[in-house]
């Protein structure tokens, strides 16, 4: 979709922001709770990557570790229904 978004100062011809929908969150039985848990897991990692140029970024290993236990965690809280 090459929709421009509000405030993006680049041409939407140029992948620079992402979409979010709940939908899978919601199938596995997620509530507001969990998904403001996902928004902050979203947040801890875009505020700790660092822009190496304009397609490549850096996450520091502890933090990349810290969010996938957090998401092991969450998805073994929330399986997927009927899902082997």
């Amino acid at each position: 979709n090459k929709n421009n978004l509000p405030g993006d100062v680049k041409s939407p011809l140029v992948t620079s922001g992402i979409r979010l929908g709940t939908n899978s969150l919601a199938v596995r039985g997620m509530g507001s709770d969990s998904m403001q848990q996902c928004v902050e897991l979203i947040h801890t990692v875009l505020s700790a990557l660092k822009p190496l140029d304009d397609k490549h970024y850096e996450l520091p290993v502890e933090v990349e570790q810290s969010v996938q236990r957090e998401v092991k965690s969450l998805c073994d809280q929330f399986p997927i229904p009927r899902y082997p």
